[in-house]
């Protein structure tokens, strides 16, 4: 990660306070399968972000 990105999110972006975060979950099938995988990590550091939104698509279990 660059220094850019070990900076809080705001700062490293250089948001103002005020400016409404969203994360959008539009990525490969491999990543959002490493995201739900790593799930107990990954959901609480989401949390610290302080974001305003989170989107994530329905990802149904084909295994059943």
């Amino acid at each position: 990660m660059t220094p850019k990105h070990q900076r809080p999110l705001r700062d490293g972006h250089r948001l103002a306070p005020g400016t409404r975060l969203a994360l959008e979950f539009y990525v490969e099938d491999r990543v959002l399968e490493g995201v739900w995988l790593n799930r107990r990590t990954v959901i609480p550091q989401l949390g610290e972000l302080g974001l305003d939104l989170v989107l994530s698509p329905n990802v149904p279990n084909l295994s059943s």
